[in-house]
C-alpha cells in the first residue's frame, strides 16, 4: 500500500507518496511530469493525514520561501534498482548554489559503476525534491530530468 497527497507549491501541484507504514517518502512528481508517479509498483491511495506529509509540506514552504532546509531531514526511500539509487545519490550530493550537469551526473556514475555492468535505461526520477534546480543539460537550457 502507498499513500499521497498533494501539496500546492508555488510552481503548482506536487504530488508527494509515502510507503504504507507512512514512514518513508517514496516519490513526489510536479503536475504533469514525465513518468508521474511510474516508479510506484501499485496503486495510490490518497490520505492526507499523515504526519510524514506534513513534514515534508513544511519542508517545501521553508524551501519555496529561500531557505536551504537539509534534504537529510526527510527520510528518503525512492523506490528503483541499484542503478536509479546511484542516480539519487549523485543527485543529493549536489550542493545548494553548484551546478552539475547531466554528463556531469553520467561521469559521475560512470565512475561509480567502473568494472560493473551498467544497465542501459530510461531514467525516472521519482523524487526530485534535491536541490534538483542545480541539474541541467551541457546547454544550458533547462529541462526536466527523469532519472
Amino acid at each position: 500500500m502507498y499513500y499521497s497527497t498533494i501539496y500546492q507549491s508555488p510552481i503548482g501541484a506536487i504530488t508527494l507518496a509515502c510507503d504504507g507504514n507512512g514512514e518513508n517518502l517514496v516519490g513526489l512528481w510536479t503536475e504533469g511530469q514525465k513518468y508521474h508517479g511510474a516508479t510506484i509498483p501499485e496503486a495510490m491511495a490518497e490520505k492526507n493525514n499523515i504526519p510524514l506529509f506534513d513534514k515534508t509540506k513544511e519542508w517545501l514552504d521553508r524551501y519555496f520561501a529561500g531557505e536551504k532546509p537539509a534534504i537529510s531531514e526527510l527520510p528518503l526511500a525512492p523506490i528503483g534498482g541499484e542503478f536509479r539509487q546511484g542516480v539519487w545519490r549523485i543527485l543529493r550530493e549536489i550542493p545548494y548554489g553548484e551546478v552539475m550537469t547531466y554528463g556531469g551526473i553520467a561521469k559521475k556514475m560512470a565512475e561509480r559503476w567502473a568494472g560493473k555492468p551498467c544497465p542501459a535505461r530510461r531514467w525516472a526520477v521519482p523524487l526530485a525534491i534535491t536541490p534538483f534546480q542545480s541539474s541541467f543539460p551541457a546547454t544550458g537550457w533547462l529541462a526536466q530530468m527523469a532519472v
